[in-house]
C-alpha cells in the first residue's frame, strides 16, 4: 500500500474543512494509507517516510505562507520533498491567489513533483467546492507520476 501524508495548517478551520474534504478523496482509492496531521503534530523529517505528500495552509498576511507555525515546518520538509508527489491546497480571504503561484514555484525549485495546480478557496468550502476537494483527493491518490 502507498503512504500519503496530509499535513495541514488552519487558523480559522477553513483549510481543515478543505483537507477534511480531500482526504474523503483520498480514501477512495483503497490502495493507499493515510496520516491526516495539523502541522505541528508531526516531525518534519516523517515526510520522507511517504510515497506522495499534500500540504495544506491558508494565505496569511500579504498573501504568504503562515509563518510562525506552517513556513518553518515546510523549510524544514522540503528537501524530504524532492522527486516526490506534491499537492498543495489552501483558503484565503482577501487577495487573488498570488500566495498559491509562489508556493508552487518554490515547490517546484526545491525538485517537488508538482501534482496539478494547487487547490485554492475564498473562505470556508462549500457544496461544489467540497464535491472538487473530494475528487482532487481521489486524482492525487489516483496519481502515478
Amino acid at each position: 500500500m502507498e503512504k500519503i501524508l496530509l499535513v495541514y495548517y488552519s487558523k480559522s478551520g477553513n483549510t481543515k474543512a478543505m483537507a477534511r474534504a480531500i482526504l474523503e478523496g483520498l480514501y477512495l482509492n483503497k490502495k493507499v494509507l493515510v496520516d491526516f496531521v495539523p502541522v505541528g503534530m508531526i516531525h518534519p523529517s516523517h515526510v520522507r517516510e511517504y510515497a506522495k505528500v499534500m500540504l495544506g495552509c491558508p494565505a496569511s498576511g500579504k498573501e504568504e505562507l503562515e509563518r510562525e507555525d506552517f513556513d518553518p515546518f515546510y523549510q524544514a520538509c522540503k528537501t524530504y520533498l524532492r522527486d516526490k508527489p506534491v499537492a498543495l491546497f489552501g483558503s484565503y480571504g482577501l487577495g487573488v491567489g498570488h500566495w498559491m503561484k509562489s508556493w508552487e514555484e518554490r515547490a517546484r525549485q526545491d525538485g517537488a513533483i508538482l501534482f496539478e495546480e494547487g487547490f485554492i478557496c475564498i473562505g470556508r468550502p462549500e457544496d461544489e467546492i467540497l464535491d472538487e476537494l473530494v475528487l482532487f483527493g481521489k486524482r492525487f491518490a489516483d496519481y502515478q507520476p
